[in-house]
């Protein structure tokens, strides 16, 4: 079994979550092109994309190579540059947790470089914590940086 993971990132304007959440918010509360999914069984939402082809075909998933042609527009327009579009967010997470003095171990898991490893595969949650902590931008060693406030 393989585990996934994200934190919310300390700025809000890097936050993939939050864009995440505004786009659901977007798309089932503003927009209303579809139904809000029921979640009480799995084939009631299972086949609910996040990225769908249109409002009018919600099932259906956007292609990879739409996926990359946008991406590699929005790079464009804030003057990013990179030779592979699909992969940047992994090589810039993996050299910004290099620079914050993430181990190498715990780089390797994020990325599923440790594939084929036992203990990675059979004992470990695979979610490699420190990692985690340094692309949100909290301190990759103290556990207690990464906070969440709860309601007032």
């Amino acid at each position: 079994m393989e585990y996934g993971s994200a934190l919310r990132h300390r700025d809000p304007r890097s936050c993939l979550i939050g864009a995440l959440a505004f786009w659901l918010f977007w798309r089932w509360q503003v927009e209303k092109a579809e139904r809000f999914p029921v979640f009480q069984r799995s084939e009631d939402w299972y086949e609910t994309k996040v990225l769908r082809r249109s409002a009018k075909e919600p099932q259906a998933p956007l292609s990879g190579q739409t996926a990359r042609e946008w991406t590699s527009r929005f790079y464009k327009k804030a003057g990013i540059k990179v030779s592979k579009v699909s992969h940047a967010p992994r090589v810039a997470a993996t050299q910004n947790a290099d620079m914050a003095g993430v181990d190498e171990g715990q780089i390797r898991r994020a990325g599923r470089w440790n594939n084929g490893d036992q203990m990675t595969g059979c004992y470990l949650t695979s979610l490699p914590f420190e990692f985690m902590r340094a692309v949100a931008d909290f301190d990759p060693e103290w556990s207690g940086s990464y906070f969440v406030p709860g309601p007032p």
